[in-house]
């Protein structure tokens, strides 16, 4: 996951270069307002493994009112976001970008449901703006 602070909420163009040919190149981009200028990114939690119930495992947020922000690439295809996100994007490789706002600082992970096989699933949590 990477993202961008103090982006223009107008026309954006992404370049993205890969440092050699992609047999399968995988971007998905979403855009978000309303988050910390200064500092956005509190944490980030990562996993993998295998089977129907991918998980990025846990991390505590910081802040009230939280952008949780969630990745997952499959060997085969996701088929629903977590429990509370909202699916933004499944891919045309069955790979799946979600969200959700929290209330209050805790212990979350970015969660979907997967058909089957291999995955790894991200997530990075985002403060709202002061």
């Amino acid at each position: 996951i990477y993202y961008a602070k103090n982006i223009a909420g107008v026309s954006n163009t992404v370049t993205v270069k890969f440092s050699q040919a992609a047999a399968y190149p995988n971007v998905r981009i979403l855009e978000y307002r309303g988050l910390d200028p200064a500092s956005p990114l509190d944490v980030t939690a990562a996993a993998k493994g295998n089977g129907t119930n991918a998980s990025s495992g846990s991390a505590t947020t910081t802040s009230a009112n939280e952008l949780i922000f969630g990745a997952g690439n499959t060997a085969h295809h996701f088929t629903a976001a977590g429990s509370g996100f909202t699916k933004r994007v499944i891919n045309i490789y069955g790979n799946i970008a979600e969200d959700k706002v929290v209330s209050s600082p805790g212990s979350n992970a970015a969660t979907a449901t997967n058909s089957a096989g291999f995955w790894v699933m991200q997530m990075a949590t985002f403060k709202a703006k002061p």
